[in-house]
């Protein structure tokens, strides 16, 4: 499920999407399969959001402790292939 807050829109997607909720609006283009349904304002999209805000909420209130704090640390990059 794609989620959006105030809107989303899917202008193009090589991949058909499930099922799309936003709090309000929804706007699909015709380069854009949407393969689940759409939920634009419904119940649906209200519970989605506001189970994602208190979940998020929630997150944001944990703290990170010092050994996984990687500030001011330069990181390998590595390719996975």
């Amino acid at each position: 499920m794609v989620l959006g807050g105030a809107g989303g829109t899917c202008t193009k997607s090589s991949v058909g999407l499930g099922a799309v909720g936003s709090k309000l609006t929804v706007t699909k283009t015709t380069t854009c399969t949407i393969a689940g349904a759409i939920h634009a304002g419904d119940a649906t999209a209200v519970a989605a959001f506001k189970a994602f805000s208190t979940a998020y909420t929630a997150l944001k209130a944990e703290t990170c402790p010092s050994a996984n704090n990687l500030t001011g640390q330069a990181l390998e990059c590595v390719l996975f292939q």
